[in-house]
C-alpha cells in the first residue's frame, strides 16, 4: 500500500531502533513493542522525548502502559490498510503531498 509517506525503517533491534530515534528525521512512528532482541521501550522513550508523535503495533493492546510505555495511540495485530492510514493521519495531520 502507497499512501504516500516515505518510511524510514524498519528498525528489527533495540541498537537499530535507537539510531534511527536519535537521528531524528521522521514526522512520527510506529513503534513494535517486541524487537528481536527485546522490547522497543528505550526507542518509544526517546521519540516521545523528542516530541515525535508515536503508535504502537502490538498484540498486548493497551496494556503496554503498565509496561512502562509511554501513552501514545495502540494498533492490535493484525492491522488493516484502512486502519493503518488513519492512524498515520492522525499521528502526521498534513496529507502526505502537503509535507
Amino acid at each position: 500500500i502507497d499512501l504516500g509517506y516515505r518510511v524510514v525503517g524498519p528498525a528489527l533491534t533495540l541498537a537499530d531502533g535507537l539510531i534511527a530515534a536519535e537521528r531524528g528525521d521522521c514526522d512520527a512512528a510506529l513503534v513494535d513493542v517486541n524487537l528481536t532482541d527485546g522490547t522497543s521501550l528505550p526507542i518509544a522513550k526517546m521519540l516521545v522525548a523528542k516530541g515525535v508523535p508515536i503508535a504502537y503495533v502490538t498484540g498486548y493492546g493497551d496494556s503496554i502502559t503498565r509496561m512502562g510505555f509511554p501513552p501514545a495511540q495502540v494498533l492490535t495485530k493484525p492491522i488493516s490498510e484502512r486502519e493503518l492510514a488513519a492512524i498515520l493521519k492522525k499521528l502526521i495531520p498534513a496529507a502526505p503531498n502537503d509535507l
